[in-house]
């Protein structure tokens, strides 16, 4: 059986320039992500600059409290035939040192896990995920895509974050 879309000519995107939130924005962005579950998580991308996929990717495991570093190593994405684990973008495992920020969020990420563990009780799924769905079901790109939507919407400016 032959496929069709093996012959067509795919358009290519034109790839546009990064814009850097101003600080008044990141302070925007961070006010709405704080009102939602996914607040520590938008805290630790502008505090380390890892992608998405990565930052859903991370474990417990690979957070260093002592050190403040972050081991990233691997990446998360949601295909059709759902959640796969892959090796990062560049193929490479890198040591992040991590600001302040950033570690407030994986303490305060670390709060909010153990008060759903304890309120879902043994219907809590613990994959070891860092940023896990809430409760009693694991790592869920599609529910870090709804959070994003939500806190990427608040009124920030005119560029588009993240």
């Amino acid at each position: 059986m032959r496929n069709v879309g093996d012959v067509v000519e795919t358009p290519s995107i034109p790839r546009g320039r990064a814009v850097a939130l101003t600080v008044e924005e990141v302070h925007g962005l961070l006010a709405a992500a704080d009102e939602t579950r996914w607040g520590p998580f938008f805290r630790v991308a502008l505090g380390c600059g890892a992608r998405r996929g990565e930052l859903l990717a991370l474990q417990w495991s690979d957070v260093d409290f002592e050190d403040c570093t972050l081991t990233i190593g691997k990446s998360l994405s949601e295909t059709r035939a759902g959640i796969a684990e892959n090796v990062t973008k560049t193929d490479r495992v890198r040591i992040v040192a991590l600001p302040e920020l950033a570690m407030d969020a994986f303490r305060r990420q670390r709060r909010l896990q153990a008060a759903e563990r304890l309120a879902a009780g043994p219907a809590f799924v613990d994959s070891g995920h860092v940023f896990q769905r809430q409760r009693t079901r694991s790592d869920n790109c599609s529910s870090m895509r709804h959070g994003h939507r939500m806190v990427t919407a608040a009124p920030v400016g005119s560029k588009k974050p993240l």
